[in-house]
């Protein structure tokens, strides 16, 4: 899904700090928000491991709970154990891997866990996360469907994503009591800090890391806390009849419901303990990596290892290929977006650039 914009940037020179800055995001964001390190206390979810992730530090479940291993029932040739997480002990549990698009990376994670521990009127939810973009191709081209988790909106705030995206899809005829920014993580904070100097490099660019707590009161008086962190990357619109960029992520939604907000408020703080707790099964994060390798080259691309072509491409052609998509970017660049072009003095046998409306 970053390939887009990395690929708007290249295109229209926007400006070269984003490419590598999206990049950058793109590991620090498997590696630090779902990258195998077990979320800190007040993180709202988890998602799926990044490549190369190491399993969490926790050797054992808190104290006065079970063990429940959440299946993938697709798995890779059969239904497969993907991750286990403490259940409180007489509490009921329930739980999915859930593919989005699996030809692609439309959602927050490729393959999430979907869980729900019920006791009485008490409800622990761990969702997938959502992922919200100006730009249609990024749900279109790149997954097997659009889904819910997977949306076009111009949401460059997580305010704005969970009242304007996350609320009408998930919560209909509830009263929204409050939405409260919560105090970042340390996790997060490093996160705002990197995307703050990336911004401050790239004139137009506006981020937003967020960790957002959503109180509501359901028709039959219970209290139900949402909770989800996330960033916001968005430009505004830079050139005529290009939309404005925003990409909008947030790795998962914890969600418990009780019969008070006092209750509620304690079933958030068990529910991030059972989550920091979770410990994801190595065979099955191993072959998960080798998906996301495999799907995340560009689109309409021969990638292969490192960006080369793939194995059994005509070299030659792809060569040419490359040389001319080069050509047809610089062409762009100079006479659009610069106004200028390329002039060859015979005399000093240099080329020197002039003025499209001065001309060689």
């Amino acid at each position: 899904m970053l390939d887009k914009i990395t690929e708007f940037v290249s295109t229209h020179k926007v400006t070269s700090a984003v490419i590598a800055g999206v990049a950058a995001l793109a590991v620090f964001g498997m590696s630090d928000r779902g990258g195998g390190q077990s979320p800190t206390p007040a993180d709202s979810g988890f998602s799926t491991p990044g490549p190369g992730a190491s399993g969490p530090t926790n050797t054992g479940a808190p104290s006065g709970t079970t063990q429940h291993e959440v299946i993938d029932p697709n798995g890779f040739a059969q239904p497969v154990r993907a991750l286990t997480i403490p259940v409180p002990r007489g509490w009921q549990a329930e739980s999915t891997i859930r593919w989005d698009n699996v030809n692609g990376q439309c959602s927050s994670g490729m393959a999430s866990p979907h869980i729900r521990m019920t006791s009485g009127r008490d409800l622990i939810e761990i969702l997938p996360g959502y992922l919200a973009t100006t730009d249609a191709s990024n749900i279109t081209n790149r997954g097997s469907r659009p889904g819910d988790f997977c949306v076009v909106a111009n949401v460059p705030t997580g305010d704005a994503l969970v009242r304007t995206v996350m609320l009408p899809r998930m919560r209909q005829g509830v009263r929204v009591d409050r939405i409260v920014n919560a105090p970042l993580t340390p996790s997060l904070q490093q996160m705002k800090a990197q995307l703050d100097q990336l911004a401050q490099s790239s004139p137009g660019m506006r981020v937003d890391v967020y960790l957002i707590e959503v109180w509501i009161t359901h028709s039959d008086g219970t209290i139900e806390v949402m909770a989800l962190d996330g960033y916001a990357i968005s430009y505004p619109q830079m050139i005529q009849g290009v939309p404005p960029i925003v990409l909008n992520n947030n790795s998962g939604i914890l969600s418990v419901r009780a019969a008070s907000a006092q209750r509620a408020q304690e079933l958030l703080q068990t529910a991030r303990g059972l989550i920091s707790a979770a410990q994801w099964d190595p065979q099955w994060r191993s072959q998960i990596d080798e998906t996301l390798r495999t799907v995340s080259a560009p689109p309409r691309s021969s990638a292969g290892p490192r960006g080369g072509p793939s194995p059994g491409v005509d070299m030659d052609r792809w060569r040419r290929e490359q040389e001319r998509d080069h050509r047809q970017n610089r062409e762009f660049i100079d006479t659009v977006i610069r106004e200028v072009q390329r002039c060859y003095d015979p005399e000093t046998g240099r080329t020197y650039e002039v003025s499209i409306h001065v001309g060689c």
